[in-house]
């Protein structure tokens, strides 16, 4: 206990940590308040997690420069993230890799990391203390020692008076977090925090400086000391954020008809009856109603309020003209008169659509030791045609791209690819009640080689759709004349929205691109526009991984006029970043051609549902 007080509280640190607060004071001024970041990867103190957790929808992003443990390294970087999932729930995730030095038994010590942290008691109050309580477990699901260096499993207890927080709890971990931890932190100023802790290796010590941008981001850097160690010195910058971007601002209030399309107006018993397709994807589904009332009239107080995609009736909603509530949503084949005739497609439907977008791929590996990508911009030009019918070509302009890409690099057959993407013909349908159905044809790339396909996607809804059950068959023929045979995937999956929580629970299966047959379950958090989940996958040899996927839209963020061009951004981006575990060869190998599905660019999930802003369940939880 002696060496620890000696390692927290030691005279000359504290004096240059108060010198470095007044020049934060004077730098930062007091826009920014305190709170707990991710400090070197743990969302706490410097190198111990606090029992605090991130506020549900927030997220914080890291990079810094540091080593976790006692091998000899000559550089550690890590980049870190953390997500408020739910409330009392946080989940984290990050890569760690070195760029020289090995590990225990002749492993580099580069990591992909998973965490999570709940929240058991929460500011308990007495005598104007604050008393909480969490446990969580970090970096699990790792396969070797060099694989989970940071693995621990913890309990912990954070009381906070004034400026003052301390910190204590118990791990169990191979390395970090063995055994009794703790620390302190002081905010003399909102600007700047001094830090102290102790992970049951090594003491340290550091300031964290911050910075309010917005209501909705915050800024820091922090510095570290290891107090027993020479050369330990860390530092690292990072962010805060809300995640509902869609909710953070009033300043675009729609007033007209922009950003809709194949308008109609009709009467209805009284309501008038609106039906416009949503082409520019505007702020919210909000937004676009208010364009649809004030295509009602000045004197509408409420209309019937009907979504297309590409030509196919979807959604039907009531809207609130005056409140802009969004309620009674469901799908137009389930509403009866007085207006049959707008179940069917839009018979005059015609327009073009121009799209921007990301295509990506990177890959991780403890083998391997640092990420490895390759990055297009993606621009597609889509002919839409009634009846459903439509036709597009994509082209790629690759932007950047890892050495390991290149053409001697091992990844290069997994490549984006730069050109001609893929062109295919595409024909839409919703023939009954629930049930839409997309197919495709045309030609596309798969890593290097272009194949000719085929494409059926079907997914049918259950009641207001909470429930949905899709089969996607696809057949792949190679393009050209080499010895490859045809492909094939056969997908069925179920998903079910839970509303009051604003989650999704995805189970599914089937057979995939490169022979594999196997099974995998997701479970999404919906914050607005974005998303978060966690996924889980495992084929027959028992060859399993999961990981962390967030998705959003590349929108642009105010609709462009109404007219048969459209301009838009991609529906949706989603990086998902996935660990190995379970491995027998004890590491996180990159396996990119595990449990492969190749959808169309333009596909039912992401076009025609608009990644799920389309199903009635998310309209009308979504419409406050």
């Amino acid at each position: 206990m002696a060496s620890f007080a000696g390692h927290l509280f030691f005279g000359w640190g504290i004096m240059k940590l108060r010198y470095w607060a007044a020049l934060a004071a004077a730098c930062f001024g007091t826009a920014a308040r305190a709170d707990d970041n991710i400090a070197f990867g743990y969302s706490g103190l410097l190198t111990v997690p606090t029992a605090n957790v991130m506020e549900s929808g927030w997220a914080e992003l890291q990079y810094n420069e540091h080593t976790y443990n006692d091998y000899k390294v000559d550089d550690a970087t890590n980049f870190n993230a953390v997500f408020g999932l739910a409330p009392r729930v946080e989940l984290g995730a990050a890569l760690a890799y070195e760029s020289g030095g090995t590990g225990p038994f002749g492993f580099r010590k580069n990591d992909l990391l998973a965490s999570f942290k709940v929240k058991l008691l929460d500011d308990v109050q007495w005598q104007g203390f604050k008393w909480s309580t969490a446990a969580g477990w970090s970096d699990f699901g790792g396969d070797s020692a060099a694989a989970n260096f940071t693995s621990a499993r913890y309990l912990t207890n954070t009381v906070s008076r004034g400026p003052f927080a301390v910190t204590a709890g118990i791990g169990n971990g191979p390395d970090r977090l063995d055994g009794a931890f703790g620390g302190i932190a002081w905010t003399p100023i909102p600007a700047a925090t001094i830090m102290a802790d102790y992970d049951g290796d090594f003491a340290s010590i550091g300031v964290k400086l911050s910075l309010n941008v917005a209501d909705y981001a915050r800024l820091y850097a922090l510095g570290l000391h290891a107090t027993d160690k020479e050369d330990a010195d860390g530092y690292g910058f990072g962010g805060r954020f809300n995640l509902r971007f869609d909710r953070q601002s009033d300043w675009f209030k729609p007033s007209s008809s922009r950003g809709l399309r194949a308008i109609h107006v009709a009467d209805g018993l009284g309501t008038k009856i609106v039906t416009a397709e949503n082409a520019a994807y505007l702020q919210r589904q909000q937004d676009s109603a208010a364009g649809a009332c004030s295509l009602a009239g000045e004197g509408a107080k409420r209309i019937v309020y009907q979504q297309y995609r590409y030509g196919i009736p979807l959604i039907s909603a009531d809207v609130d003209c005056i409140t802009g509530n969004h309620t009674n949503a469901r799908w137009i084949t389930q509403v009866s008169e007085p207006a049959p005739m707008l179940k069917q497609p839009i018979q005059n439907a015609f327009g073009v659509e121009a799209r921007f977008g990301i295509e990506e791929r990177s890959f991780v590996g403890t083998e391997f030791g640092r990420l490895q990508y390759s990055v297009a911009l993606q621009s597609s030009l889509r002919l839409q045609g009634p009846f459903g019918l439509g036709a597009y070509i994509t082209r790629n302009t690759r932007a950047a791209e890892d050495d390991s890409f290149n053409q001697t690099g091992p990844f290069n057959f997994y490549r984006v690819r730069d050109g001609v993407r893929e062109v295919a013909a595409q024909w839409a349908t919703h023939p009954i009640d629930g049930l839409v159905a997309v197919g495709s044809i045309g030609r596309t790339y798969v890593n290097a080689l272009e194949y000719e396909f085929s494409h059926l996607d079907a997914a049918y809804f259950w009641g207001a759709g909470s429930n949905r059950t899709r089969i996607a068959i696809a057949s792949y023929a190679i393009a050209d004349d080499l010895p490859f045979a045809t492909r094939e995937t056969r997908v069925i999956s179920h998903r079910y929205w839970y509303a009051p929580w604003s989650t999704s629970v995805e189970v599914g299966g089937g057979d995939y691109f490169y022979g594999d047959r196997g099974g995998y379950a997701n479970v999404t958090r919906y914050f607005g526009d974005v998303t978060l989940s966690i996924v889980v996958r495992s084929d027959e040899d028992n060859r399993r991984d999961a990981g962390i996927a967030i998705g959003f839209p590349l929108t642009p963020r105010m609709g462009f006029q109404r007219g048969p061009l459209s301009v838009v951004g991609a529906p949706r981006y989603t990086h998902t970043r996935r660990t190995t575990f379970d491995n027998p060869g004890g590491a996180n190998v990159i396996r990119p051609t595990l449990m492969v599905e190749p959808r169309p660019v333009y596909n039912l999930l992401t076009d025609w549902m608009d990644s799920d802003r389309m199903y009635p369940a998310y309209q009308n939880e979504s419409r406050e």
